[in-house]
């Protein structure tokens, strides 16, 4: 009480006196609520702040431990996460430590409980965190020497009290578990406490479901890559994917029968597609694959290695991400692969026989027209040449040759 106070308290009759002293000892509990109000929006602003942005696990235990250990003075920590431990030929779900932090313990202490810390799920468990899990309901231990709850255990050693709350997954199942704990008995004061902790092991959750969320990206990304590039291994096409610079980043193994080479020598550089093209063609090829057109389809001859002439088709796709050049995807069809080294041809009208899916020599005959749409995919157009015009139609030669 200062001097003040006294003085005042002095002119007063006994009954005044309580009534002033009444209401000054309510207002210090009011500012006293009122500060551990700001404390608490300050720290859970501060760990969600922490953890927003935790895109990995172990970044995310070290930022809110640490935020929990300076910023609330815990004397101890323990973050632990449901995990599948092999037992035997089969596989039992435990509580394991992730994080722990004493300050009655040794490093060597703190090591052994990280190593060592588990509790069985199963029918056999017991103890604060075994509770937790099942209810998913935050547990006060406000005696750990007389709660028949509790684990005698090392990692509560020198601990009076402590407040264990539950992690959820995005299945709302509880994944894990938080808890905080003081050396003195009774250490924790009410409800506005408790319910800082149960806020700070809600943003904990949602940063375990955000790296939930990120693995399973990872994974599909990783096995659809995996299935694509099946496809790609398989494909009688030659597909290919080409940098900016010019250098491959993927050449389907099918390069070798059709070109003789292998994806690695088109990785080394020792192979360009500029050197496979036939030199009658090379111009052709420098008009047609241009980066600044979208897509185009042309057919060309390839030389392969021995120097055999291949007749392919040529097909390639800019790759353009946000208005910037990521490089080019293609693929080279061995026309010849589909047509046969022989394809037989009616001498008078020109019909093919389609062997296709048959015994060969017993398929149909069918038009060129038709036999090219259904092998090819490709629609036919019908026009007339200008040796043909001048063969059938004498008179139109002249206009015919100006268009």
């Amino acid at each position: 009480m200062n001097a003040e106070l006294e003085k005042i308290l002095g002119k007063l009759s006994t009954e005044e006196q309580q009534i002033v002293l009444a209401s000054v000892n309510n207002r210090g509990e009011i500012e006293s609520e009122r500060d551990k109000l700001r404390k608490r929006f300050e720290l859970v602003h501060d760990v969600a702040c922490d953890v927003t942005g935790s895109l990995d696990l172990d970044t995310l235990i070290k930022k809110v431990s640490s935020a929990m250990i300076e910023k609330l003075s815990y004397d101890s920590v323990t973050l632990s996460l449901v995990e599948d431990i092999p037992l035997g030929i089969s596989q039992s779900p435990h509580l394991k430590a992730k994080y722990h932090f004493n300050q009655e313990q040794t490093p060597e202490e703190i090591k052994n409980v990280i190593d060592n810390y588990t509790i069985p799920l199963g029918s056999e468990g017991r103890g604060i965190g075994y509770l937790v899990v099942k209810t998913g309901d935050i547990i006060y231990v406000s005696d750990t020497d007389n709660d028949p709850r509790v684990n005698r255990e090392i990692r509560t050693k020198g601990i009076g009290s402590y407040v264990t709350a539950s992690l959820w997954d995005l299945n709302q199942e509880v994944v894990g578990t938080i808890s905080v704990g003081k050396k003195q008995k009774n250490g924790f004061d009410g409800q506005v406490e408790f319910q800082t902790i149960e806020d700070i092991a809600a943003y904990i959750s949602v940063a375990l479901q955000n790296i939930q969320l990120k693995e399973k990206s990872e994974r599909d990304l990783k096995s659809l890559g995996k299935k694509f590039q099946t496809i790609a291994d398989h494909s009688y096409d030659l597909t290919f994917l080409q940098r900016p610079d010019g250098s491959f980043e993927y050449v389907s193994p099918s390069c070798k029968p059709i070109l003789g080479y292998t994806p690695e020598e088109f990785y080394e550089g020792t192979i360009t597609l500029p050197f496979l093209i036939f030199d009658e063609d090379k111009l052709l090829f420098e008009k047609m694959y241009d980066t600044q057109h979208p897509n185009q389809r042309f057919s060309l001859r390839m030389i392969k290695k021995g120097g055999k002439e291949k007749n392919v088709s040529f097909v390639y796709k800019t790759i353009i991400s946000n208005g910037v050049f990521e490089g080019v995807r293609g693929s080279i069809t061995d026309i010849g692969m589909f047509l046969g080294d022989i394809l037989p041809m009616c001498a008078n009208c020109h019909s093919i026989r389609d062997d296709t899916g048959v015994e060969t020599g017993t398929g149909p005959w069918i038009d060129i027209s038709q036999y090219i749409t259904k092998n090819f995919g490709s629609r036919v157009s019908h026009g007339i040449c200008h040796p043909c015009i001048e063969k059938l139609y004498p008179d139109l030669k002249d206009k015919v040759s100006k268009i």
